[in-house]
């Protein structure tokens, strides 16, 4: 069996016909881009968190399908063997060859043979990754950043630990910070860095934006002695919005914004 991924969405019509196929592959090599013939009745299947293996005779000129219910954030895995074309339609009628479900609803998988009758094998899988295991994974990260700032920014100034959480921008910051306050022998005492709050949260594919509030006690020191200007008189409360990129398995922080 082979596993195909892409990455991408195509926008298609409800009742795509022969002429506007092309010769560019869906989900595998050699076949078009939409299918050729209607589909009726499609199989529904509960496939939430499971794996289900299909398999049939499938005439040639035909069509077979199924249907699933599939949530936002979900990992989604079709194999399927060589004799078959499959396409996998989106709830809003899009051509989705992607692995990560990008809406709640009714997804629809349409099996066509590629010339002859054959036999059709498949096995689907869909992940029990929801939105919601997302979001909490990010917010154990920007926990586990918040407490892991006394030493980034503290006495230690650890720019290795910078890479167990940030990436992009947001680590090119920290590595600037970082200097400056080596090169001005400075460093911030973290007395309190706590989570809140955390609202309207958002992921598209491998990118997800949280807006949070932070409550944090500090203090900066140079040459030993309080800044006064750059540190806080008590705890202060602040709303930001952190962008985080999937990298791998793995969240990680590519930029922070100021909110109020």
């Amino acid at each position: 069996m082979l596993l195909y991924s892409c990455e991408s969405f195509r926008e298609i019509p409800e009742n795509p016909s022969p002429r506007e196929t092309v010769s560019s592959a869906s989900r595998s090599s050699n076949c078009p881009e939409f299918p050729a013939q209607s589909l009726t009745d499609p199989e529904s299947i509960d496939l939430d968190g499971k794996t289900i293996q299909k398999t049939g005779t499938l005439p040639a000129g035909e069509a077979i399908g199924f249907t699933f219910v599939g949530k936002t954030g979900r990992e989604f895995d079709i194999q399927q063997n060589e004799e078959i074309c499959v396409w996998v339609y989106t709830p809003d009628n899009q051509i989705f060859s992607g692995k990560t479900l990008p809406v709640d609803g009714t997804y629809t998988v349409h099996v066509e043979p590629r010339t002859d009758a054959t036999t059709y094998r498949l096995t689907l899988e869909s992940s029990e990754e929801s939105i919601e295991v997302e979001r909490q994974k990010i917010i154990q990260l920007i926990e586990g950043y918040l407490e892991a700032k006394s030493q980034l920014f503290g006495p230690s100034l650890d720019r290795e630990l910078a890479k167990k959480f940030l990436t992009g921008e947001r680590y090119e910051k920290t590595q600037i910070s970082i200097k400056w306050l080596q090169e001005n022998e400075a460093y911030y005492d973290y007395r309190l860095s706590r989570l809140d709050d955390s609202r309207n949260f958002s992921q598209n594919g491998d990118t997800a934006t949280l807006e949070v509030t932070i409550t944090e006690e500090l203090s900066l020191y140079r040459n030993g002695q309080i800044d006064p200007n750059n540190s806080s008189n008590g705890p202060k409360s602040r709303n930001y919005r952190f962008t985080l990129k999937k990298i791998g398995s793995h969240w990680k922080i590519a930029n922070i914004e100021k909110l109020s």
